[in-house]
């Protein structure tokens, strides 16, 4: 058997084994011709073998001798090939076996896999929003809202329950906008004139009795609501709905539904 050339170059794929006897397939190639290893593929020793799949969720290395999991992706079990995607509120911006990022406070990420922290989203749903700047941070925004319901009869109506009508009719707006019923307050104006603002018992959702009658076309309810910017807005039919059901079905219309921001800019919570 003739001896093994050290002058004869391997050929591509190959080179010299340990004891410059023979050459072998050089790592990232393999089969038995030595052929390239494909871009999804990876054998990470010299010598004969076969390509193999990259194990799931993960990419190699500069040299491809070994795999590390991919952007997204974390090592749940140390010894373990394969690695996890980022559970939702976590997020993971390199290649590494590290473990994923948490989310800012109050922020969480749609879908599994986040690659970077801008993934992460104000959670709107309890009115958290994104202030502005380099680093993510969530805070609570809110905003006033002002809508007019027409109550077209006097007070009189509920002369015997008169507290408990006011309370109602504000607990119907909080239901509305899913906040607490502290967040509303209630005035009241006649019909057509409203920068003429009620404060008399007469036409007040008050407790007491209603001293005089005056005959009037009814009355209108200004709601200031203290609601989360953030958080979707109902439909008028919703909180009709919710006030006929809480207050007297048939008697409350809304005329109108404005939204404006308190003196003009927002505040955040306290």
């Amino acid at each position: 058997m003739a001896a093994f050339n050290l002058c004869a170059a391997c050929t591509t794929g190959r080179e010299p084994n340990a004891a410059n006897s023979a050459c072998i397939c050089r790592a990232d190639y393999g089969g038995s011709t030595c052929q390239q290893c494909a871009s999804t593929h990876i054998k990470p020793s010299l010598g004969p073998g076969e390509c193999a799949l990259y194990p799931v969720n993960t990419l190699p290395n500069a040299g491809k001798t070994s795999c590390v999991c991919k952007l997204g992706a974390e090592k749940t079990i140390p010894s373990a090939a394969t690695c996890t995607l980022c559970p939702t509120g976590k997020y993971k911006s390199e290649t590494s076996d590290g473990q994923c990022n948490m989310c800012p406070a109050n922020s969480n990420t749609i879908e599994t896999g986040a690659i970077t922290q801008d993934a992460c989203i104000c959670t709107a749903a309890t009115g958290w929003q994104r202030t502005r700047g380099a680093v993510l941070a969530c805070e609570q925004v809110i905003e006033t809202l002002f809508s007019h319901f027409e109550v077209p009869v006097t007070f009189d109506v509920f002369r015997d329950d008169i507290s408990a009508t006011r309370t109602n009719f504000k607990a119907a707006i909080a239901l509305s906008y899913d906040i607490t019923i502290d967040r509303v307050t209630l005035k009241y104006h006649a019909q057509g004139n409203p920068a003429v603002i009620i404060t008399s018992r007469r036409r007040m959702l008050q407790t007491g009795p209603i001293v005089t009658t005056t005959a009037v076309a009814g009355t209108t309810v200004l709601v200031e609501a203290n609601v989360y910017k953030s958080r979707p807005r109902p439909q008028p039919a919703a909180i009709l709905a919710n006030l006929r059901n809480s207050v007297n079905a048939g008697i409350v219309q809304q005329t109108n539904d404005n939204v404006a921001q308190e003196n003009g800019s927002l505040k955040p919570e306290e």
